[in-house]
């Protein structure tokens, strides 16, 4: 592990929120060691209970998935311009086309993510919730830890515009899920 890596993770663990949350996932990646069994029968049941969510949503409006599919392809461009000027890989994005339809054809007024890392998701769901003209997003994430300054990664493609519809919470989903849901 580089020297800078090491640094990064010592000065986020000296914070003591950020500590308890980073002990935590190191707890849950040598339990998870353990469950492995559990793992393989959860993944046999979601084999053999999977569905095309592009047949899905086809079926359900296809001009909104053709919408979706168009706006996610104007998401990936806008990502990949901010995401090259950064020196570090965060990942890329999910079903975040289907996530923006599910937005679109369900009209929600309040959506919860766990999970931000660039913000794929969340762009695609804030673009939805922009475009319905209602909603709010409510996120829940823990900074990469690994990275200097680490907070201004979460969620680093979204767009100002789409900002003031969202919620960001960094602290970890065992205290933001709390916090989100009072």
């Amino acid at each position: 592990m580089k020297l800078s890596i090491l640094k990064n993770v010592a000065s986020q663990a000296l914070k003591p929120r950020r500590f308890a949350v980073m002990a935590g996932k190191v707890f849950e990646r040598v339990a998870e060691r353990q469950t492995k069994a559990a793992s393989q029968e959860n993944m046999r049941w979601i084999h053999s209970n999977l569905s095309d969510f592009v047949s899905l949503a086809e079926r359900l409006d296809s001009a909104l998935w053709q919408e979706s599919v168009t706006r996610s392809r104007e998401i990936e461009s806008s990502a990949r311009r901010k995401l090259e000027l950064i020196p570090y890989d965060l990942g890329g994005g999910g079903v975040y086309p289907f996530l923006h339809f599910l937005v679109r054809y369900m009209k929600p007024r309040t959506v919860v993510e766990t999970g931000v890392a660039a913000g794929f998701s969340s762009f695609a769901f804030l673009d939805g919730l922009a475009l319905n003209g209602l909603g709010t997003l409510y996120s829940s994430d823990f900074p990469y830890f690994r990275l200097p300054h680490p907070e201004r990664y979460i969620g680093i493609i979204v767009p100002a515009q789409h900002r003031s519809r969202w919620r960001l919470y960094i602290d970890g989903d065992q205290i933001n899920l709390a916090q989100i849901s009072t």
